[in-house]
């Protein structure tokens, strides 16, 4: 067997056994909880006045997917619900499935946070590269530093600090949503540029927050890179500028950022809950905040399954391509 063969089916081995903790993981949390979602909808309804008859709790636990069968009966039917697609009922958004509330936010979430962590990757390891190689000079430190200082604030206190200035003072973007709340959602250019004027604030929060990152850590490692033989050898040898930057700095420097972006781009399905909160935007952070607020455990448990797997799948993917980049990888699989 290669090494990159190898090298592939020790990562997909290593994929199935972390998706099964997972799943058992995201089993086990909710019945651990004390009470259950039926209880507390049933005492919901209840505490406005409503009387239901005795069955009542008994629809309501078959409604969610609760059952009082053994614990490995009910692991059994949860793995094949949950690998068919079937995460249950979600009550905040009640009769929507959990599956169906979860794939109307994740494309929201694709746009805006797809959009912002690319840009932000992107332009961030450009100018950590820039900066490297120009170490210690006033483009390194100015920009180091101005990064540095907005990469200390929380994302929800430059959303506000945003949405203060340029909503309510200035008037210059709306005050909050995706977009105009007269337009339905299409694929016609007034909706989309609906869609962008009203993604312009978050995108900016996201990018002045998370920007910094990318620049220290490629900045840092392509400092050390310069060092290496490699680097000193193509300085000798008269390479062009562009070409040291490139294809000898560049390639070897953006490694150690792959890993971070890889996690990023998973994270993209769970939202940035507090920029989301702070702009209503509805994507998966605020439908979280939303399932937190009417302890809808089963919604809570999809977005966490569906979070956590995404995570999985992306570091896996990325990781392959680590070992396609840097021969070294497989080498030692």
């Amino acid at each position: 067997m290669s090494g990159r063969t190898s090298y592939l089916a020790k990562k997909t081995a290593y994929l199935a056994v972390e998706v099964w903790v997972a799943l058992t993981i995201n089993f086990a949390i909710p019945r651990l909880m004390p009470g259950d979602p039926a209880r507390v909808l049933l005492s919901r309804y209840l505490q406005q006045g409503v009387v239901f008859p005795p069955q009542t709790l008994t629809a309501f636990e078959s409604l969610f997917g609760i059952s009082h069968a053994p614990i490995y009966v009910q692991y059994g039917q949860y793995l094949v619900n949950t690998l068919t697609g079937n995460l249950g009922t979600s009550f905040t958004y009640y009769p929507a499935s959990v599956w169906s509330v979860i794939r109307y936010a994740v494309p929201w979430d694709i746009a805006l946070l797809g959009v912002a962590t690319l840009l932000s990757f992107a332009l961030g390891t450009f100018l950590g590269l820039l900066v490297g190689w120009s170490r210690n000079g006033k483009l390194d430190s100015s920009l180091t530093s101005v990064f540095s200082f907005l990469g200390a604030f929380p994302y929800f206190w430059v959303a506000l600090g945003l949405l203060y200035t340029f909503s309510l003072v200035y008037k210059v973007f709306p005050v909050g949503h995706a977009y105009a709340l007269n337009i339905l959602p299409n694929f016609s250019l007034q909706f989309f540029g609906s869609y962008l004027y009203h993604a312009f604030l978050p995108v900016t929060t996201l990018l002045l927050v998370s920007l910094g990152g990318w620049l220290l850590l490629t900045r840092n490692t392509a400092v050390t890179n310069l060092s290496e033989d490699y680097m000193l050898f193509g300085q000798a040898a008269g390479l062009k500028k562009r070409r040291m930057l490139i294809y000898y700095l560049g390639k070897n420097s953006i490694l150690p950022s792959l890993t971070s972006f890889s996690i990023s781009l998973g994270l993209i399905v769970g939202g940035a809950i507090l920029t989301e909160i702070v702009f209503s935007y509805p994507g998966i952070g605020y439908v979280l905040y939303q399932a937190v607020l009417n302890d809808d455990y089963p919604l809570i448990q999809g977005i966490f399954f569906v979070i956590t797997v995404v995570v999985l799948v992306t570091n896996y993917i990325v990781d392959l391509i680590y070992g396609f980049i840097d021969p070294r990888v497989t080498a030692t699989a």
